[in-house]
């Protein structure tokens, strides 16, 4: 198992996470090699967003979701070589990538994708086929939720749609010591009651290439608040170039901190991340089970509007 992502760890849902991982294709194996296997991730789904792949010859990207086997089969050669594709396919209980084809050495078959995970709501329920509990289909009928979805009157809302009072970028150049790490700007400190979201990420991957003898040596590490330490950690190598921004969209309510590290050691390497800040609504409280921190007045407007049982109807 190369993935690096854990899907319950994804407490601030929707959440969109990136990985970048270098993997060598099997040509002696008719599966392939596994570039990164989920599972065992209920109650949250998964949805596969947006690939980047480079040109790797013989190598065939594949995706096996659910039951379903080879709901993906792309020749990296028939990919971009410079830009993500949009796709959005769902899973409730498994997601394997494997990479299949010619032997390719040293590792550059290079694999960046980007994951959207959540704990659905009842609307996203109906939307995706899910069996609905009792309680939820009594929500269901009281919302009217399928019949406005077949109306076309509700419609899926993506993370990051928000206005954000400030979006700030980092860009910087960082030099790493074999066996090290660096930090790359300061440590993102968030304030009562609000959010900072990382919201998209560079590094120049060409640098790393050419300084690295193998993949697998310099990452891009985020450490989201006190606990998720190496929440994500990206194989510079294996991302697009610098020109390119890998989008994110990863809350954190106490900190952000953001390090490269390198097994060779790297000079002046080039990084970019952007992050935005913006205040905690009520539906994000009482979503990511903060209703602690609410207020009297907040829990009597939660009432008022019913964002309670909306939050979880995904009606809102």
């Amino acid at each position: 198992m190369v993935a690096r992502l854990d899907p319950t760890k994804a407490k601030y849902y929707p959440e969109e996470l990136p990985e970048a991982i270098a993997i060598n294709a099997a040509a002696s194996t008719a599966s392939g090699t596994e570039i990164a296997r989920y599972s065992s991730f209920f109650p949250y789904v998964m949805s596969l967003k947006k690939v980047w792949t480079n040109q790797a010859a013989g190598v065939t990207l594949r995706l096996d979701i659910d039951s379903g086997h080879a709901m993906v089969e792309s020749p990296l050669l028939s990919r971009s070589n410079l830009f993500s594709s949009e796709i959005d396919l769902i899973a409730q209980s498994s997601m394997d990538l494997w990479s299949v084809g010619a032997t390719v050495a040293p590792l550059n078959a290079y694999y960046t994708f980007i994951t959207r995970i959540t704990q659905p709501t009842i609307f996203e329920k109906i939307k995706h086929s899910i069996t609905l509990t009792e309680e939820e289909k009594a929500l269901a009928k009281e919302f009217d939720i399928e019949r406005k979805f077949l109306a076309g009157i509700l419609g899926t809302r993506g993370a990051g749609t928000e206005l954000f009072k400030k979006i700030y970028e980092v860009a910087r150049r960082v030099t790493v010591a074999a066996g090290g790490n660096t930090r790359v700007g300061k440590i993102i400190n968030v304030k009562p009651g609000e959010k900072a979201v990382l919201l998209g990420i560079s590094v120049d991957s060409a640098a790393v290439i050419a300084i690295a003898t193998t993949a697998n040596d310099t990452f891009f590490v985020l450490n989201r608040d006190s606990s998720d330490t190496s929440y994500i950690r990206l194989d510079c190598a294996a991302m697009p170039t610098l020109n390119y921004e890998t989008p994110c969209y990863i809350p954190a309510l106490n900190k952000h901190e953001i390090l490269i590290t390198s097994v060779t050691g790297i000079v002046n390497l080039p990084v970019r991340y952007r992050y935005g800040v913006a205040n905690l609504t009520l539906m994000e409280k009482i979503r990511w089970g903060q209703e602690g921190t609410m207020t009297a007045d907040e829990k009597k407007t939660a009432d008022e509007f019913d964002l309670f049982d909306s939050v979880k109807a995904g009606v809102l």
